[in-house]
């Protein structure tokens, strides 16, 4: 986890360093940093009868507002805590954390003078998995890994000046495989978040 979140910071910093010079060459680009907060819910079984647990989740997102254009470009994380994976008879089998890290384009369609803004999105990146806690047999340290996913989603958000609140739903949706039996996921996180204008 600690490699995945040192390159989300990695990528953060460098699209807001990066934009720094174009920002103050060509009016009307923007860099917004948004953290959040919110839930994740998956929709399916991990291993066939075993699921995570909702949780309580957290995530960040750097923004690069792009002049005369109605799509926006991002780097966005989200993130699960340690998560209890339950059976369907409640059979605890460990816990696990779940890292999204994923570069996201975001078509806002009503003009960007307008207060309230909806917004869809989509894009791809990684997701990666840390099992811990193990009380079955049915989960272990070599099930540890990183996967491609894709994400997509909608929100909705209210400007308030050089600030704002974001409200947000998506689905991370990639696969997991355990004892030969590969599964697809769908992961939903639902934030809300602080956006701040910082150029």
């Amino acid at each position: 986890m600690k490699k995945i979140v040192l390159f989300a910071a990695v990528v953060m910093t460098a699209t807001l360093l990066g934009a720094v010079p174009a920002a103050a060459q060509v009016p009307g680009i923007g860099v917004r940093l948004v953290p959040k907060v919110g839930l994740y819910h998956p929709l399916g079984d991990l291993v066939e009868g075993f699921r995570a647990k909702d949780h309580l989740a957290f995530g960040a997102a750097a923004e690069l507002d792009l002049p005369f254009l109605p799509i926006d470009v991002r780097v966005n994380v989200d993130y699960t805590p340690a998560t209890d994976i339950e059976g369907d008879a409640g059979t605890r089998a460990g816990t696990v954390k779940i890292t999204n890290v994923a570069g996201d384009l975001v078509l806002r369609p009503l003009p960007g003078i307008i207060p309230v803004q909806p917004f869809l999105f989509v894009g791809g990146g990684v997701k990666q998995y840390r099992f811990r806690e193990f009380s079955t047999a049915l989960f272990d340290a070599t099930d540890d890994r990183t996967e491609p996913t894709l994400h997509a989603g909608a929100g909705v958000g209210v400007g308030l000046g050089v600030m704002g609140f974001v409200i947000e739903a998506g689905d991370y949706i990639s696969r997991f495989e355990n004892l030969g039996t590969s599964k697809l996921q769908h992961d939903l996180y639902g934030t809300i978040g602080i956006r701040i204008g910082l150029f």
